[in-house]
């Protein structure tokens, strides 16, 4: 596996989540986000789209792991009440850990952060 190390800047960013057990169903959850991006017109191939496990299922049960599809979105944009905003601020790869895969909007356009 290669392992690159990234510092990101901070996001805006829209997000669905789910709550439950890692597996599967994470991918429906970022093809509803998905789904809204596109009929919003944001999911184009400069957008960047993140997949974050939020908890850390040897500590949190399965019940309570949270997953979140994100799309970046800019200061501007205002969300509906079809998702949820927040900021995620400058993360280092380096200093967290985390391990990000990035892949072109042909194969998706997804990033995927650890974030515990």
């Amino acid at each position: 596996m290669n392992i690159k190390i990234e510092n990101l800047p901070n996001y805006r960013i829209a997000y669905v989540r789910k709550v439950g057990p890692y597996g599967p169903h994470n991918v429906k959850t970022m093809e509803k986000l998905k789904g809204w991006a596109k009929k919003k017109g944001l999911f184009n191939k400069n957008s960047t789209i993140l997949s974050i496990p939020r908890d850390n299922p040897d500590v949190t049960s399965p019940e309570e792991c949270r997953y979140d599809a994100d799309i970046v979105i800019s200061n501007e944009y205002q969300v509906d009440n079809d998702v949820r905003e927040d900021k995620l601020l400058g993360v280092s790869t380096q200093s967290t850990g985390l391990s990000i895969h990035k892949r072109t909007f042909k194969k998706l356009g997804i990033r995927f952060l650890l974030n515990y």
